[in-house]
């Protein structure tokens, strides 16, 4: 895997930060089926997931075959906050965020790790 995921657990969520040199589907979905594995592993109340990935965002086409590949990995009973801080990129994430929803996942994007947080602490469910 191009990435390193990290795995760091408090009372309210587990963060994940997601690092990595070049983005590329492949490296994505298998980041995501780690974070699946450790939430299956335990359980948190919610995930908080910062990318850290450098390069360019998944094409339109990947973020669809990426969205395709979650459910089924359990993600789908966790609140999810993915926080992603570059401009570049931003419309394939929220079409991201928008697939989510409407494949019955309860998930944010966020360009700031702060308020994702908040999200996941006080946000509207």
């Amino acid at each position: 895997m191009a990435y390193t995921v990290d795995f760091e657990r408090t009372d309210r969520w587990l963060r994940v930060r997601v690092i990595g040199t070049s983005r590329d589907l492949d490296s994505t979905i298998t980041a995501w089926r780690s974070i699946a594995a450790e939430i299956a592993r335990e359980p948190p109340p919610a995930l908080l997931v910062v990318s850290e990935v450098q390069g360019t965002a998944l094409s339109m086409e990947q973020v669809e075959t990426f969205m395709r590949a979650l459910p089924g990995l359990g993600l789908e009973s966790f609140r999810v906050a993915y926080v992603y801080p570059w401009a570049a990129g931003w419309p394939e994430v929220e079409a991201a965020e928008i697939l989510a929803l409407e494949a019955g996942f309860e998930a944010r994007a966020f360009a700031d790790e702060r308020e994702a947080r908040v999200w996941l602490q006080h946000g509207e469910r």
